[in-house]
C-alpha cells in the first residue's frame, strides 16, 4: 500500500491482510498498512474493498480486533485499545468502490512469542547519553548504547524537542522468562530514566532475536510522551552516577512503587523540567511533596493529633465555644465570615504541612533546614492562595527553592547519594 502519500516520515511499515471486527460485531475483510511513525507514534490505514460490507460499517465505531498476515506471512494482532477510527472516503478504483479508513491502534505484536533463549531489543526514545550504559537490575543484565546515528537524532531531538528513538535497550531471555515481567521492568527503567533526565524517556518497541539474529516477535505501541527537555538531573555527561542510581535505586523504587504511587509521582515531577507557565510547574513540586508527605502520614496512621472519630465527637461543642470568642473579637464580620472560619476546625486535628515534611526528610535521610522547610512552606501556602510568587525576588528564585526540595526528596527516598544538578545554583552538587 503507497502509505507515503498519507504520512510521513516513516520508521516502520507492515502491509498486511486480515479480518477486522467493528464495536457492533460486525468482521470485514480488509487490506491494510500498520505503520510507526519516526516519533513512534502508531497510525492505521486500510481499505475495505467489499461493496456489500461498506453499508454495515458504522464510523463512529472503532475497530477492536484485528489479525492478519503480513506480506512476509508473519502472523499480526492488535492488542488492546482497539483502532480509534477518524477519517474514511468512497472512491472508485477499476470500476470497484472501496473505502479508506485511516485510524490509530494503541497497540500491536507480530509473530508468536516462544520462551526460548533469546535477546531482547527495545527501542527507547528521547534519552540523551554519554556512554554507554551497562547494569544489572533483577538477576538481568541490560545494556543500554546509541543507535547509530546518535548525534544527528540528538541535534534534531533539541532542535524540535518532538520525540526521537536515541537509544536501545538489551538483555538476553532464557525460557523461564516471562516476557511481561521483563517489559514491567523495561517500564520501570523509563520511569527511573524520566526523572533523572528530567524528560518522559519511554519505550516504543521491542523485537525478540534468536541466536542467529532473527526477528521471532515485535511488539509496538503508541507512547505517551512530552516535549523533549534536555536539561537532567543527572546529567548524561555522568554516565557512572546513572549506573549507580539505577543499580542502586532500583529495589528501593520497587519497594517503594506502590505505597508510594512513584508512578505517578515521577510523572508529575517531570512536567515541572518544562514549559512556560512556572508558577504551575511550582505548584506541581509543592503538590508532590506535600502527597509524598501525606502517604508516609498515612502509612505510619500519623496524619492526626487524635482519632478522627473522637474529634468530630467533639467538635460540634469546640464550634460552639469558639463562635462568641470570634463573634467578640472580629466584631465586625457577618455570620456567614463567621461560620466560615468555623469550618475550618475540622482542619484542627490534622497535623501540620511543616511537620509531615521533617517526619519524611527524617525517614528518608534528606538534610533540609529548618530554614529550607519553612521557606518552602511559606511559598507554597502563598502560591496556592494567590496564584503567584512572593514579591522580593525572581519568580524563578521561588520556583527553584520548591522544585530543588522536591529533587532532594525523590532523589534519596530512592536511595540516591552521588552528584545531581542543583536547580538553585546551577551548579552540580552533592546529595
Amino acid at each position: 500500500m503507497e502509505i507515503e502519500k498519507y504520512l510521513q516520515p516513516i520508521r516502520n511499515q507492515f502491509d498486511c491482510k486480515g479480518v477486522a471486527t467493528d464495536t457492533n460485531g460486525e468482521r470485514f475483510e480488509i487490506e491494510f498498512s500498520l505503520v510507526q511513525r519516526d516519533d513512534g507514534g502508531l497510525f492505521f490505514i486500510g481499505y475495505l474493498q467489499n461493496f456489500d460490507d461498506l453499508p454495515k460499517l458504522d464510523i463512529e465505531n472503532d475497530f477492536v480486533q484485528l489479525e492478519g498476515q503480513t506480506a512476509e506471512g508473519e502472523k499480526i494482532k492488535l492488542l488492546e485499545g482497539g483502532i480509534t477510527l477518524f477519517r474514511s472516503n468512497f472512491s472508485y478504483n477499476d470500476g470497484e468502490v472501496e473505502m479508506l479508513i485511516v485510524g490509530y491502534p494503541a497497540r500491536w505484536e507480530i509473530g508468536d512469542y516462544r520462551p526460548e533463549e533469546s535477546n531482547l531489543v527495545v527501542e527507547i526514545a528521547n534519552m540523551q547519553m554519554g556512554s554507554d550504559l551497562e547494569y544489572e537490575l533483577a538477576g538481568k543484565r541490560y545494556q543500554v548504547y546509541k543507535v547509530k546515528n546518535y548525534k544527528e537524532v540528538l541535534e534534531r531531538l533539541r532542535y524540535t524537542r518532538s520525540v526521537e528513538v536515541t537509544s536501545q535497550m538489551k538483555t538476553n531471555l532464557v525460557q523461564e522468562d516471562d516476557i511481561e515481567v521483563i517489559m514491567e521492568c523495561v517500564q520501570d527503567q523509563c520511569f527511573m530514566l524520566s526523572l533523572i533526565k528530567s524528560t518522559v524517556v519511554n519505550w516504543t518497541n521491542f523485537r525478540v532475536e534468536d541466536p542467529t539474529g532473527k526477528v521471532t516477535y515485535q511488539e509496538f505501541r503508541n507512547s505517551i510522551t512530552r516535549r523533549f527537555n534536555s536539561s537532567e538531573l543527572i546529567p548524561y555527561s555522568y554516565s557512572e552516577q546513572t549506573v549507580q542510581f539505577m543499580q542502586r535505586s532500583y529495589p528501593r523504587y520497587i519497594e517503594l512503587k506502590k505505597d508510594y504511587m512513584l508512578r505517578g509521582v515521577i510523572s508529575r515531577h517531570v512536567e515541572t523540567k518544562s514549559g512556560g507557565f512556572i508558577e504551575s510547574r511550582g505548584l506541581i513540586a509543592a503538590v508532590g511533596v506535600e502527597f509524598l508527605a501525606s502517604r508516609l502520614a498515612y502509612l505510619q496512621n500519623s496524619l492526626t493529633f487524635i482519632d478522627n472519630v473522637d474529634f468530630e465527637l467533639g467538635l460540634a461543642e469546640l464550634q460552639s465555644r469558639v463562635q462568641p470568642i470570634l463573634s467578640e473579637i472580629y466584631s465586625g464580620l457577618e455570620s456567614g465570615a463567621i461560620n466560615g472560619m468555623l469550618s475550618k476546625l475540622k482542619g484542627f486535628n490534622y497535623r501540620g504541612f511543616a511537620g509531615r515534611i521533617r517526619k519524611l526528610c527524617k525517614q528518608f535521610g534528606v538534610k533540609l533546614t529548618e530554614q529550607e522547610i519553612s521557606d518552602f512552606v511559606e511559598i507554597r501556602n502563598f502560591l496556592a492562595h494567590t496564584g503567584s510568587y512572593p514579591s522580593g525576588n525572581t519568580t524563578f528564585y521561588f520556583f527553584s527553592k520548591l522544585a530543588h526540595i522536591a529533587d532532594r526528596i525523590i532523589l534519596r527516598m530512592l536511595s540516591y547519594s552521588g552528584e545531581y544538578f542543583n536547580i538553585e545554583t546551577r551548579k552540580i552538587s552533592l546529595i
